[in-house]
């Protein structure tokens, strides 16, 4: 969500909590203390000096065991194989100039695999609209495990648009309620992608009641030396109002939904889904994958929990399988992560996730346990690639846990861990950092 809105919906929840409960209000007042010493650009009163809140800092990441993602299907699909492990240190500072009409933001990072400029954003907002371009990761959809078309589990160098507060639209519309936009535009580098194709995403949210949000995502790589079918006007105008070519693009889309249930008087909670195919006739009922899960929001003051279920059905019935395609044999991959769910194609997933906001909100933790399995029985029965991870990961148990820390004023410590294991193999991830806000 866009910082403004954020600090909106902060301030009026350290603002109401009060006359509701006094262990919510410290949490709520501890949320905001802390967003406006990261932003101070939206304290009360706030300064107008160009020189927006940033940071300072050291970072290190580990990986072993991370597996880079099959490619290609049918005859020349070459498995996943696994990567080398990663041992990084470096410096790392953030900083950003501008206003609250246009800003320029940077997170620099210097040690031992160079110079990097790992995230960068620079963006110019006119009424309700944002125009962005910039590397920041990309993500829809409301499950905490990843989305179904797209993720946000890494950065892209992208174009964007977007809607900094919900709108109304015109005449009968306007039953939809508060309806917000976004759409991106990015190219995946040629290292996996011949040619550089473009990647394409979009979604439309809408509020027809305060408590269900409804949305619609979608996604398409088009373009690259894969596919003879030219990038023109008229071939991205089809793309765009779903005239498909299976020669041209490869597209996922998917509608997801919200329900807050009116039980705030015993138990508050949320229900959602996200559901989804692939570009080819049939696939949403045949081949689907989805995601439902249910949110608690409050258990207790300070704490809140949840768990969902994901499934991506197996090829079948002349469709493509999940998140490959023949004319892009490069997948639904960017720089060597998923752009979609982390299970990677066909099986299923069951998480359950927790968060904690712990003295004044000072000290937050999240952690997430998971059993996955991953399937290729479309693989084994039409040498199809059913999964972008099988055979080679079938079922595993795994979680994650991060945690940031505010040490002192000023002082923010964070750390990440993941991990994820099955029979004769080992995932896992952790990344650490220390950072002084000014």
């Amino acid at each position: 969500a866009p910082r403004a809105l954020v600090a909106r919906a902060l301030r009026e929840a350290a603002a109401r909590a009060p006359d509701q409960d006094a262990a919510l209000a410290a949490v709520a007042s501890g949320w905001l203390r802390r967003f406006v010493e990261e932003f101070p650009e939206y304290g009360p009163g706030a300064r107008r000096s160009p020189l927006l809140g940033g940071r300072a800092g050291v970072v290190t990441e580990h990986e072993a065991g991370r597996l880079e993602p099959a490619y290609g299907h049918f005859g020349f699909r070459r498995e996943p194989f696994l990567l080398p492990d990663r041992h990084h240190w470096a410096g790392a500072a953030t900083a950003g100039l501008g206003a609250r009409a246009a800003a320029i933001l940077a997170r620099v990072e210097a040690g031992t695999e160079g110079v990097e400029v790992p995230q960068w954003d620079a963006s110019a907002a006119l009424g309700a609209w944002s125009l962005a371009v910039g590397r920041e990761p990309v993500g829809y959809g409301p499950a905490r495990g990843g989305g179904v078309v797209v993720s946000g589990a890494t950065s892209m160098t992208r174009v964007q648009v977007q809607t900094l507060r919900p709108v109304r639209l015109p005449s009968l519309l306007r039953h939809l309620g508060g309806t917000t936009f976004h759409s991106s535009l990015a190219r995946l580098p040629g290292s996996r992608h011949p040619g550089e194709p473009w990647f394409w995403t979009a979604r439309v949210g809408f509020e027809p009641h305060p408590r269900v949000q409804l949305g619609i995502n979608r996604a398409s790589v088009f373009g690259g030396d894969s596919i003879d079918t030219p990038v023109t006007v008229e071939n991205v105008a089809k793309m765009f109002v779903g005239i498909l070519s299976r020669n041209f693009e490869n597209q996922v889309i998917a509608a997801d939904a919200r329900w807050r249930l009116p039980t705030e008087g015993v138990l508050p909670a949320t229900v959602y889904f996200e559901w989804g195919s692939e570009d080819a006739s049939g696939a949403w009922w045949r081949v689907p994958g989805h995601t439902f899960g249910l949110l608690l929001p409050r258990l207790g003051s300070a704490w809140a929990g949840g768990a969902e279920v994901t499934r991506f059905a197996p090829h079948c019935c002349g469709n493509p399988p999940w998140y490959m395609h023949a004319a892009h044999p490069g997948g639904w991959v960017h720089r060597g992560r998923p752009l979609g769910h982390p299970l990677g194609g066909e099986g299923w997933e069951a998480m359950a996730y927790g968060q904690g906001e712990l003295l004044d909100a000072r000290l937050r933790v999240e952690g997430r346990a998971f059993a996955r399995r991953r399937t290729h029985e479309g693989l084994a029965r039409e040498q199809r690639a059913a999964n972008l991870y099988a055979p080679a990961r079938a079922g595993s148990l795994g979680g994650s846990l991060d945690a940031a820390w505010r040490l002192a004023p000023r002082i923010d410590a964070r750390v990440s861990l993941y991990r994820d294991a099955g029979g004769g193999w080992r995932e896992q991830s952790l990344r650490a950092d220390l950072s002084y806000l000014f």
